[in-house]
């Protein structure tokens, strides 16, 4: 081989050379630009993650709050009742437990009078759940209470997922009971006093 073809071969080999050691700069550059952005994604997603985590620790406060909300409203009206209208509700009670029933849901009502009618002394709207015989003696154990008892709007319903033919049908009963003050309006009323 002649000097000329192996400088010409020794030039080729430095350039095939130089550009490897361009290709391998390239890639050692990318590599290391994949390791940066795959730290930023990671920064990203822990920001993320810390993100929602702060979201839900929000979420939790205001549900918490509004819980605690409803039950210092159901506390308020609670406090703010009568004598009487605090009767009334040992009343319910009681004439649940003694009938078998579970008073699943009550909500009461402040004392209105329309002209002309009677004093209404308190009202309550009731959900039950029993058998038919104890929410029975559930409706005589309200009507035998002393005063001027009023049932309305009684809706039985058959409780869902009752698959057993022998048991006993589990029904739910939703009604308004009205105790009606005793006084000389009352005594009027047809049935009363």
């Amino acid at each position: 081989m002649n000097t000329r073809t192996r400088n010409a071969l020794l030039v080729n080999a430095a350039w095939v050379l130089g550009s490897l050691g361009a290709l391998v700069g390239l890639a050692w550059r990318s590599v290391d630009q994949l390791e940066r952005s795959r730290a930023a994604v990671d920064a990203i997603e822990l920001r993320i993650e810390h993100g929602q985590e702060q979201i839900d620790e929000q979420l939790a406060l205001q549900a918490e709050r509004e819980l605690e909300d409803a039950a210092a409203r159901r506390l308020s009206a609670w406090s703010t009742m009568t004598d009487s209208q605090s009767e009334r509700v040992s009343e319910l009670s009681r004439a649940a437990q003694r009938s078998g029933v579970q008073l699943t849901e009550m909500r009461s009502l402040e004392p209105s009078r329309a002209e002309g009618a009677p004093v209404l002394d308190c009202a309550h709207e009731i959900t039950v759940t029993g058998t038919y015989f104890q929410i029975g003696r559930f409706l005589s154990a309200i009507q035998s209470a002393p005063g001027l008892v009023s049932i309305e709007d009684l809706v039985l319903a058959k409780q869902a997922d009752q698959r057993d033919a022998g048991s006993e049908v589990t029904l739910s009963a939703s009604m308004w009971v009205r105790w009606y003050a005793p006084d000389a309006e009352a005594a009027h009323m047809p049935g009363g006093r």
